[in-house]
């Protein structure tokens, strides 16, 4: 599976994910533009809008979902990269994309 880091003014980052990857490790070992505060669903630093292949992400948490919306977002374009993890599973192939784009500067 592919991860893809977007971010306004630089190059995309493309890396390969395992399913079953916890989207924290991914962004610390690929220094991916995600920023990081609190690293455990208390702050919405780590906020990211989901463009491309969020079925492949595991459903999100009721702790997750209430502070997305908090910050003004929906749990359906957004995540927080400290919680969510990567699916595993059939639909986590090789060809299978996640994109995703950080909410604030790092």
């Amino acid at each position: 599976m592919k991860l893809v880091f977007k971010k306004a003014g630089k190059p995309n980052l493309e890396v390969d994910a395992a399913p079953g990857a916890r989207l924290i490790d991914l962004c610390d070992q690929h220094r991916s533009p995600v920023p990081f505060s609190c690293r455990g669903t208390s702050c919405g630093t780590c906020c990211v809008r989901v463009h491309e292949g969020a079925a492949l992400l595991d459903d999100a948490g009721d702790e997750e979902l209430n502070l997305v919306e908090a910050l003004g977002y929906s749990g359906d374009t957004h995540r927080l990269a400290c919680t969510a993890k990567l699916r595993s599973g059939p639909d986590a192939g090789a060809s299978a994309r996640v994109v995703l784009e950080p909410e604030n500067d790092d």
